[in-house]
């Protein structure tokens, strides 16, 4: 299956922001929520620590290639990563539950992050969750891919498979 895999640092992108915010989905659906300060501002007193961002070069470097060495290690095809400030977003074919991409990018990030030294030991660096949508037809591929690389803004840490892109 083909996923579009997105996920978010820890305190970048809490819910109640300006941005608005989404659940889990739930029987199939997702549920927008609309911002809502009093929301926002009592999560992020509930906080442990402050927001993490990937603030350097170097860290979303550290991402970019744990994710590409993962998806090689797996024998998962990545087509497209952009790793960005406060997030990530990757389109992947993968012989695995979806939830196992989503571990597996998060876990490997984070030991590269660890080992570069970018990151302290017990550090949070993601938020604890993150959102997989399954791409079902070439078109729904190609728009994943442009969306991935070219709406995120000005490029960071990028990865692309087809050199259409």
């Amino acid at each position: 299956m083909v996923f579009l895999v997105t996920f978010v640092c820890y305190g970048s992108h809490l819910p109640g922001d300006p941005r608005g915010s989404s659940d889990h989905v739930r029987r199939g659906h997702r549920r927008f929520f609309p911002p809502k300060p009093g929301l926002e501002n009592y999560c992020r007193r509930a906080m442990n620590e402050p927001a993490y961002l990937l603030e350097s070069p170097e860290s979303r470097e550290a991402v970019r290639t744990a994710i590409v060495d993962v998806c090689g290690f797996r024998r998962w095809f990545l087509y497209a990563l952009h790793v960005r400030t406060n997030h990530v977003h990757g389109v992947v074919r993968a012989d695995a539950n979806p939830s196992r991409v989503l571990n597996d990018w998060k876990a490997y990030a984070t030991r590269s992050l660890r080992l570069s030294g970018s990151v302290a030991p017990g550090r949070r660096i993601w938020a604890g969750s993150g959102n997989i949508a399954v791409i079902k037809s070439s078109a729904v591929l190609a728009s994943a891919i442009r969306y991935v690389l070219e709406k995120q803004g000005e490029p960071m840490a990028t990865y692309c498979a087809d050199e259409r892109f």
